[in-house]
């Protein structure tokens, strides 16, 4: 039992930390247990991968370790990961880091499952570097991997396919530096537990501050659209010049109509930056009545716009940053 608790605790712990000081808590409890979940899938994964290679390329268990297992691991983690940033669920930087480390995690916690039934008696310093050391290591990594992909996405406005193996290096390098002893364990471990929290301090700084930079600039230009809309001022805008460029293709209804949806998105988008604003100081739930009224009427009007007409206004309703972290609290909502 304490091998367990000196195995699995510390990840944990700093996994847990790391929802703590998330203030908009983006990603949620049930999210980060999936992503243990997945975590744990890649671990079974790996292992079977692993032991089938070193018996087909008949080399050294301690070879092997150094040069070919970290890039099957790190491979399987931040498979799930690039997942997820092209479904367009991880937020910011912040998000980034907790769905990388989570995943992490999940790695680590089978994986010292694992050595715990089979290395037998072993010297107790050997789960303190495991817990300190090596799963702490599975999600810096990951986590290392997730942020610089996911801040990359964001210097080129989407996911470049081609640094996805290139930044894969990163942890690879710094997964196989773990593993082959240059540095002393217990050394790496002391040097992984001072420079891991500064780096996500750093990250959720910039994350937060990029967040809220972001939030009010979104929300007064929302504002001079929407007050457009009311004012019956809105063709005089780019957004009326480009929505008249559709009467070729809609009929003056069907325009009316994309203009209410238009009315509609940018209000829920509103209330939804003041639900994340309310959410933090705990007062959120005084405007979710009103957002799921609105989600009712913007359900009817996406059936009589259809997916052409979503299509044709894509460009105004769609295109600002975090746009992510709107839907998925529009989503939250609807299950209230």
């Amino acid at each position: 039992m304490i091998k367990i608790i000196i195995s699995l605790t510390p990840s944990l712990l700093f996994l847990s930390c790391l929802q703590v000081l998330d203030s908009y808590k983006l990603v949620k409890v049930k999210t980060v247990a999936l992503l243990l979940l997945l975590g744990s899938i890649a671990a079974v994964v790996a292992y079977f991968i692993n032991i089938n290679l070193i018996s087909f390329l008949n080399i050294n268990v301690h070879h092997y370790s150094i040069f070919i297992a970290p890039i099957i691991e790190e491979i399987l983690k931040a498979s799930f990961i690039i997942y997820f940033l092209l479904k367009k669920r991880v937020a910011f930087l912040v998000d980034g880091a907790i769905f990388g480390f989570s995943v992490g995690v999940g790695f680590a916690i089978l994986e010292n499952i694992y050595y715990l039934n089979n290395l037998g008696e072993v010297h107790l310093l050997i789960w303190i570097l495991r817990g300190f050391g090596t799963s702490i290591m599975h999600g810096c990594t990951t986590a290392i991997y997730s942020i610089i992909i996911k801040y990359s996405s964001e210097r080129f406005s989407k996911i470049n396919l081609t640094l996805i193996p290139i930044l894969l290096i990163v942890p690879v390098i710094i997964h196989c530096a773990f593993n082959s002893f240059i540095i002393s364990p217990i050394a790496f471990t002391i040097i992984q537990l001072t420079v891991t929290p500064l780096l996500f301090y750093i990250v959720f700084l910039f994350s937060e501050t990029q967040l809220k930079g972001w939030l009010e600039l979104s929300l007064e230009s929302n504002y001079e659209l929407l007050a457009a809309i009311n004012e019956g001022t809105l063709l005089e805008t780019k957004v009326g010049v480009y929505l008249q460029s559709l009467k070729i293709s809609f009929s003056s209804l069907v325009l009316v109509d994309l203009i209410c949806y238009i009315r509609l998105y940018i209000e829920l988008s509103m209330l939804a930056k003041g639900l994340l604003i309310m959410k933090e100081v705990g007062i959120h739930n005084a405007i979710i009545e009103e957002i799921k009224s609105k989600l009712d009427e913007i359900k009817y009007l996406e059936k009589k716009i259809g997916i052409t007409g979503k299509m044709a206004i894509q460009p105004i309703v769609y295109n600002e940053k975090g746009i992510v972290w709107i839907n998925k609290l529009l989503e939250d909502v609807r299950t209230k």
